[in-house]
């Protein structure tokens, strides 16, 4: 089940949470089509206007690892940068990078990230053997057939129909995320940090799920 964000009935210009909502149908990696529990009505929606729902109140689990893993993204601050892992990721060291552009909600449990992306010099494609620290990451755009793409220094024209692919994140469930790195500035001509590259090499290095000790150094698989 998902919440759907969408306007106050009669009031136009504000918007709140609605739902439960089914989700149906998955026609891009940015757009769904969900279905409203009451009433049956199909709706299309993006991936910014739903966040996973698990009840009428927030259901915690009040193990210490929660408590942390709750503390952390309480922290996690607008306007900011972070590396995590995404949990429906099928790579182990496939990690993302985003803006924080939505705080933690204590009442939905989750946060919103705008995702930045390196796609090569052409704006088009993304290179999975790059170094992080040799990545220059952009604004993530979805045209309307689901492909990703850059405009670094805003050169290349907006597709049209293109959104910018922002994401809710909740705490828990398939849809959460691991932080790696949080609350970092992105540096001039789209750079990561040098010490956020290093934390990164760090949890690569503890997460490797099949270390050998003569393995070349594996690059970040970060988009």
């Amino acid at each position: 089940s998902v919440l759907h964000f969408c306007d106050a009935g009669l009031d136009k210009l504000h918007f709140k949470w609605h739902g439960p909502y089914e989700v149906v149908e998955k026609k891009s990696p940015v757009k769904y089509i969900i279905k409203d529990a009451l009433d049956g009505q199909l709706v299309e929606a993006s991936v910014q206007q739903i966040i996973p729902f698990y009840g009428e109140e927030p259901v915690y689990d009040d193990d210490d690892e929660m408590i942390q893993s709750r503390g952390e993204w309480k922290s996690l601050k607008h306007g900011t940068f972070v590396v995590f892992k995404r949990h429906d990721d099928v790579s182990w060291d496939h990690l993302h990078v985003g803006e924080i552009t939505q705080a933690y909600n204590s009442i939905t449990g989750a946060i919103e990230i705008l995702h930045y992306v390196d796609m090569g010099p052409n704006d088009r494609t993304w290179d999975p053997a790059k170094s992080m620290e040799k990545r220059r990451i952009f604004v993530e755009y979805v045209d309307p057939e689901g492909n990703s793409y850059t405009r670094k220094r805003n050169t290349t024209q907006l597709i049209p129909g293109s959104t910018e692919f922002r994401r809710k994140y909740a705490l828990q469930g398939r849809e959460s995320i691991t932080i790696i790195v949080k609350n970092f500035n992105r540096q001039t001509g789209g750079k990561i940090p040098s010490d956020v590259c290093m934390k990164v090499k760090d949890y690569l290095k503890k997460n490797d799920p099949a270390p050998e000790p003569s393995q070349a150094k594996r690059p970040s698989r970060s988009r």
